[in-house]
């Protein structure tokens, strides 16, 4: 017996709903890093939602062969972890960031691709009922944290019809304990397709890293 059915329809514009937050306490002393695993369920019009690979390299299109000198323009930024990298150029003119300080040659100022990232996360502090945004690449200045941003692929064929479904994104840090402990939090994420449309922006409850803890 067979049936016909007319494809839901959805907007373009992604549509997310929260599902769940979870925290993974990694006790391993080799793998230090801790997960705060966030599901959501998403529905989009034209299903143009992940990355396609290759994908975008983070330094593509930054060095257009001109270098700028300090005190040559005095509408820069001042100097923080979001619009300076610290590191030199290959030989192929590819940005190398550094890591350790010995290899810092430059100081790259450059102008941050918003849409690199298709899977945007914001984690809250809350305090006395009044959310505080915790930045993880200027908490530290002037060394930078990693962004929780990140990017996410689906497999889907890129064939313009309706999507729906879930997304786990995992983000991994050493630094999710040291850094809030007991405290009361809240995480907001939105999401990106490939035509940059951006989602509605969906929130979790407050929550506490081991209040939620999970071993997987």
């Amino acid at each position: 017996m067979a049936a016909c059915y007319n494809e839901p329809e959805f907007p373009v514009q992604p549509e997310i709903e929260f599902e769940s937050v979870r925290f993974v306490d990694n006790t391993d002393p080799r793998f230090p890093e801790d997960t705060l695993k966030v599901t959501i369920s998403f529905r989009d019009g034209d299903g143009d939602l992940g990355i396609i690979p290759p994908g975008q390299h983070f330094y593509d299109s930054v060095f257009n062969g001109r270098y700028i000198r300090y005190g040559q323009f005095d509408t820069l930024p001042p100097h923080n972890c979001s619009n300076y990298r610290t590191g030199y150029f290959d030989p192929n003119q590819r940005f190398v960031a550094s890591v350790l300080r010995q290899e810092i040659t430059d100081t790259i100022y450059i102008r941050p691709n918003p849409l690199y990232y298709n899977f945007f996360l914001e984690v809250y502090r809350v305090v006395n009922g009044q959310e505080r945004y915790f930045d993880f690449v200027e908490s530290s200045y002037p060394r930078c944290g990693l962004t929780p941003n990140g990017r996410f692929r689906l497999n889907n064929n890129n064939d313009n019809k309706p999507l729906s479904g879930t997304i786990t994104y995992n983000f991994t840090s050493q630094f999710l304990l040291p850094f809030f402990s007991d405290d009361s939090l809240k995480i907001k994420v939105r999401i990106a397709d490939r035509s940059r449309n951006i989602s509605n922006q969906v929130e979790s409850e407050v929550f506490t890293l081991r209040g939620i803890q999970t071993n997987r």
